[in-house]
């Protein structure tokens, strides 16, 4: 029914909060580890949307890069700005909403939103389950329908600001700020 729905357990017997959140069903939430009132929710309009619930007139920020149904919203156990989604189109991303609102060189434009930190495009079925490693802030453990377990991480490059990264391979990732 595209609805976010907020419950005071104490009186059950009507949401105490509600709002169109999608322009399609909602299929998964996330409330962000270290910000109590921040949430992400998953649709099937292929989005994932940022609310804050003390506000909910209107999103804060919709990530738009899935081109199928968003299946799991997750945040990151080891920085507030990291939220994880995947969907029906067999990826899963990692944005850093750190970026949301940042310039992307027209070149680049082709690859998403300036907030789409990575693309896991490893599984040839649905994604049915990930996790963040909660040791390891950059590994993670995806399992698709087809029986497929994967443990991975980005390279460092992509997440890190203390790797050496030669000029020339700066150049070729050149984002405008």
């Amino acid at each position: 029914d595209h609805l976010l729905l907020l419950w005071d357990t104490r009186d059950g017997k009507k949401p105490q909060e509600s709002v169109k959140a999608h322009d399609a069903e909602v299929n998964c939430l996330s409330f962000n580890p270290e910000h109590e009132f921040l949430v992400a929710t998953g649709s099937v309009d292929n989005t994932v949307a940022l609310w804050d619930i003390r506000h909910l007139g209107n999103s804060l920020h919709v990530l738009a890069a899935h081109t199928r149904d968003v299946l799991q919203v997750t945040w990151s156990p080891h920085d507030p700005a990291y939220v994880a989604s995947t969907a029906a189109d067999r990826r899963l991303f990692i944005w850093d909403l750190n970026e949301i609102g940042g310039e992307v060189d027209p070149e680049f434009l082709q690859d998403g939103p300036p907030e789409l930190l990575f693309s896991h495009a490893g599984h040839t079925n649905r994604i049915s389950e990930f996790a963040w490693n909660p040791f390891h802030p950059f590994i993670f453990a995806s399992a698709g329908e087809g029986n497929m377990l994967q443990v991975w991480s980005p390279a460092a490059e992509i997440y890190s600001t203390d790797v050496d990264i030669a000029d020339e391979d700066l150049e070729s990732r050149k984002v405008a700020k």
